[in-house]
């Protein structure tokens, strides 16, 4: 219906727009709901007011497919490092075995699914004198394999090696240790150490670092004591260092894998999660990754200090893996984890054994061997055998062995919270009936130090870096290269496989998909990228730029100009002067000389400005001596100032001075700062621009910093407009005159 059309009168719509409905509703000049005439669906008129809702499904993030896609390609990358690896050996491989590789392909079909060549009773080896069964016997876990081959000088099966440099190849570890030896990351010290400087230097907190201290933490790290015991003691350490006890405990908790408050570590109240409570994380916890991007965008280059912490844990939890045993010193992750499988096998023995003493075959088929599932009966668990152990919902799985080593989600969601309710379990079964057996108490003890019945494959997994698989294929390599030609030749090339990752801001690689971005160098055009050879074909600074720019913001009120990065000096100056020109003392706002001393004595020497901080200011100056008694307006973080000048105190501490002369050069190293995180981009951009005026010393310091995000205005609009009174919109708030804001 065209209402313009058939109403003659003056009206006014008005809209509620919202995610999921927009409301409306039609009134003439007197405030009265307009009236209209409606055909009925029996052929009748009906006269309804102008008023109603639509509603509608609403939109959805794309977080979810985004994380799908990633996933994808990820999985597609590995699968390349995978060919790559068999376009290397096929021919060492197939002299063997020519069926091997087939069979492995089809490893998941039934037998009369596959193929002539695959069609075999056995899915690795089919050979007469070594099948899987043989197999098995010899190398329980692919690490029994991988450690057979670092401690053999003989030449080994072709395919054994295969299998050994797939897995590597497959799950070989984190990158953020990326370039360093593991020497580098092994030294507690080093990591430590930079722990202690990035609270200095991000949050302002002082912390007496001494190397006595330092080796006591790393002492008490080591030792075989519960998580609990370690944590005490640790923050009792961390005390002494001149942290107070809420903060030392927080420190302490993040260390050690437990749950800490971010808002305590940050020093910052104002860090809340959605449901208005302080943030709280855990690294490892298997949600860790989603919650680590929601840091890096709150808390901006301070997001340091959580990295340097989480290397911290990493630390620890590599030493927990790489320990061995009590007789035999570990040197490589595949003889770790040969240990952890033999000392998981042993102590399943001995659990059986007072099973059988202890507990009837019914009770010992539920726990080792069936998949139970909980049955709601009088809000208690049915398996008789498990209602002491407490309530579990109908269809959740009961936390058993059989359970526990199919997976983790099954027991908790947490590997630490899966153990645990393992342990419950057996506490719940034996804890009346063998309290006094000498087994059940070294059970006990085990499960105290969250050490018994570990798994191989879990979670904690997730913290090894790449450097450990790096050392083993190395060793391999460089023993069976002396048998086969073809390992030693693409050593080189193995190892890249290996070490080698496509930088995120490479994106699509695929030159005729819209999403794509990426720019190769001249001449390189047809050339396939993979990990091994980015830097030789792609364009790597220019792929970086475009990365970051095709996703940069333009200015609010110039929508042709990009916006500055969020810690641009500039715009940085921007905020403190408006977040300053809001601030009243009783009503009152503060005069022209009142904020140029604050700013001079507050922003340019603190990297966050609190209220009580002010307030301090204002009593030794002898402003305000009653500034107690009065009510202060106007803050933007709370009680406290939002705004922060801290790119211009971290770098006039690099440079000692921050003048005209250099003002623009840091600007432009803000940008690269913001726009690269691969410091190898920063670097060189520093040295082909910059080379004559950074000196190598600064120039370090200046790789340390990260920086994310972006403001809201451009350059141009802050310093390159002039109004009518003469004066830029920086010049306009330096003067305390706001009227720019009315006048756009």
């Amino acid at each position: 219906m065209d209402f313009n059309r058939k109403c003659s009168e003056n009206y006014c719509l008005g809209l509620d727009v919202g995610t999921a409905s927009v409301g409306y509703c039609v009134i003439d000049e007197n405030g009265k709901l307009f009236k209209i005439n409606r055909k009925c669906d029996n052929g009748n008129n009906k006269r309804n007011s102008l008023w109603g809702v639509r509603t509608f499904k609403s939109g959805e993030p794309a977080k979810g497919c985004r994380i799908n896609r990633s996933t994808r390609r990820r999985y597609s990358r590995t699968h390349t490092r995978i060919l790559e690896l068999r376009k290397i050996m096929s021919d060492m491989v197939c002299k063997v075995d020519e069926n091997f590789f087939a069979r492995l392909d089809e490893s998941f079909l039934w037998k009369e699914d596959k193929s002539d060549k695959a069609k075999s009773d056995y899915i690795l080896f089919a050979d007469k004198d070594c099948t899987d069964k043989d197999y098995y016997e010899k190398y329980q876990t692919i690490y029994h394999l991988r450690k057979h081959l670092l401690g053999t000088t003989e030449k080994a099966d072709a395919r054994f090696i295969y299998l050994a440099l797939h897995h590597m190849l497959k799950y070989r570890g984190n990158f953020l240790y990326e370039g360093q030896k593991f020497t580098e990351l092994d030294d507690f010290k080093i990591i430590y150490e930079q722990f202690v400087t990035s609270l200095k230097e991000y949050l302002e907190i002082e912390c007496n670092y001494d190397q006595i201290s330092c080796e006591e933490i790393e002492e008490k790290l080591k030792e075989k004591k519960s998580k609990k015991e370690k944590n005490d003691e640790v923050s009792e350490i961390i005390k002494k260092l001149g942290l107070d006890k809420k903060y030392a405990g927080a420190v302490a908790n993040a260390i050690i894998g437990y749950k800490f408050n971010v808002a305590t570590i940050m020093n910052d109240k104002n860090l809340c999660d959605e449901n208005g409570k302080e943030m709280s994380v855990s690294f490892a916890s298997a949600d860790y990754e989603e919650e680590e991007q929601k840091l890096s965008d709150e808390l901006g280059e301070k997001f340091s200090v959580i990295e340097n912490l989480k290397r911290l844990y990493s630390w620890y939890v590599i030493k927990q893996i790489m320990q061995g045993s009590d007789k035999n010193r570990v040197n490589y992750l595949s003889e770790a984890m040969v240990v952890k499988y033999e000392k998981h096998h042993a102590e399943l023995k001995e659990l059986k054994e007072l099973f059988r003493d202890y507990k009837t075959q019914k009770e010992y088929s539920e726990f080792f061997h069936k998949e139970l599932k909980a049955e709601q009966k009088d809000g208690k668990m049915s398996p008789e055998f498990l209602k002491s152990f407490g309530k579990i919902k109908k269809g959740e799985y009961v936390p058993n062995y059989a359970n526990y080593i199919k997976g983790m989600k099954r027991c908790g969601d947490t590997q630490s919270k899966a153990r645990e309710n393992l342990y419950k379990c057996i506490k719940a079964l034996l804890g009346d009936v063998a309290k006094d057996d000498e087994r059940y108490i070294r059970i006990c003890a085990e499960m105290e130090n969250d050490s018994y019945l570990e798994k191989i494959n879990d979670v904690s997994n997730s913290v090894i870096p790449y450097q450990l698989n790096e050392m083993e294929m190395e060793k391999i390599l460089d023993i069976q290269g002396e048998f086969y030609p073809e390992l030693k030749k693409n050593k080189e090339l193995i190892l890249k496989m290996l070490t080698s990752k496509i930088p995120y801001f490479v994106g699509p690689l695929n030159p005729g998909s819209r999403f794509a971005w990426m720019s190769k160098k001249a001449g390189m055009e047809n050339k396939s990228v993979y990990p091994w050879n980015v830097e030789e074909v792609v364009d790597v600074d220019k792929t970086a730029e475009k990365f970051i720019t095709r996703m940069t913001n333009y200015c609010t009120y110039l929508p042709c100009e990009k916006v500055l990065p969020k810690h641009s000096i500039i715009y940085q100056w921007y905020e403190v002067l408006t977040e300053l020109s809001q601030i009243s003392i009783d009503k009152i706002k503060l005069g022209k000389e009142m904020r140029d001393d604050i700013i001079q004595n507050l922003f340019l020497k603190k990297v966050s400005v609190s209220g009580e901080n002010l307030k301090e200011h204002l009593k030794k100056s002898g402003t305000y001596n009653d500034i107690d008694n009065r009510v202060i307006r106007g803050y933007q973080g709370g009680d406290n100032f939002a705004s922060s000048m801290s790119s211009y105190i971290t770098f006039k501490k690099i440079f000692g001075e921050i003048n005209m002369s250099n003002i623009d050069m840091i600007e432009q190293i803000i940008y690269w700062l913001t726009i690269f995180d691969d410091k190898k981009i920063i670097k060189r951009k520093i040295e082909q621009n910059y080379k004559d005026k950074i000196n190598d010393s600064q120039l370090k310091r200046i790789l340390k910093i990260k920086y994310t995000g972006w403001g809201q205005l451009s350059k141009k609009f802050l310093t390159g407009i002039k109004g009518d009174t003469g004066h830029t919109i920086i010049e306009m708030l330096e003067e305390g005159d706001l009227r720019w804001k009315f006048l756009i």
